[in-house]
């Protein structure tokens, strides 16, 4: 560190190359900018990894404003329906990956305020271009009238370093008719982008939910349990070729 006496071109302060100068105790001083070392420990790089898939867990619900809704009104005390959806699923998403018990609609014992469907016999059909999803309501099927809307949440894994390490999107499909059989299908078309996105990864683990708004009152939704599903992005491009 050095003092700087009688500048004879007025003050500097500020960083010059490797150095900087600042105004301390009356005093223009001189130093060498130090280099910054951050030891930041496994676990705490973890730590912050998994926090942000929580939080992007979150937002792929508040993508959907019908999800959203669904949340809004559940029995988790929190500011709102992202915060409460953050806070569920947050214990839920483990090694920083999502798992089957993570959900996009609120489970049965905290959603008393609404009536849920429930969905049973429920499969799904991947293609490069699209996935297509087979399903039947069971209990209080008669709620779930046309027209609804069937969501899902994409989460997609494992790049082996050609993308991030992970992305996600969320897409939905309003539906206006169905089979009389009672086996019900969606079909969901991907994006140029999103098939580009997928191509990849490795793996893709996914949530689907059925959506209403009540006429009577369109804060109020009818929904069903969410449906986990998960597609071996490796197995299939390799049977694919």
């Amino acid at each position: 560190m050095a003092l700087l006496r009688r500048p004879k071109l007025g003050r500097v302060y500020g960083k010059t190359g490797d150095t900087v100068t600042q105004r301390r105790f009356g005093k223009d001083v001189v130093s060498i900018r130090p280099e910054h070392y951050f030891t930041v420990s496994e676990n705490l790089i973890n730590t912050r990894k998994e926090f942000k898939l929580k939080v992007q867990f979150a937002r792929s619900i508040r993508k959907s404003v019908l999800l959203t809704q669904c949340w809004e009104n559940c029995n988790i005390k929190s500011i709102s329906g992202y915060h409460k959806a953050l806070s569920y699923n947050s214990t839920r998403i483990k090694n920083d990956i999502t798992t089957p018990n993570n959900i996009i609609t609120p489970p049965y014992d905290i959603s008393n305020k609404y009536e849920m469907v429930y969905i049973d016999s429920f499969t799904h059909k991947f293609e490069k271009d699209s996935i297509l999803f087979e399903y039947s309501f069971s209990d209080n099927k008669e709620l779930m009238s046309l027209p609804y809307s069937c969501i899902a949440v994409f989460f997609v894994f494992f790049s082996d370093g050609k993308a991030n390490r992970f992305e996600w999107f969320t897409v939905p499909v309003v539906v206006n008719n169905e089979n009389s059989d009672g086996i019900k299908t969606v079909k969901f078309e991907f994006t140029d982008e999103q098939k580009e996105m997928i191509k990849l990864f490795r793996l893709m683990r996914g949530y689907f939910a059925a959506v209403k708004e009540t006429p009577e009152n369109k804060k109020n939704m009818v929904y069903s349990n969410s449906e986990y599903f998960e597609i071996n992005l490796v197995e299939y491009f390799k049977q694919e070729h």
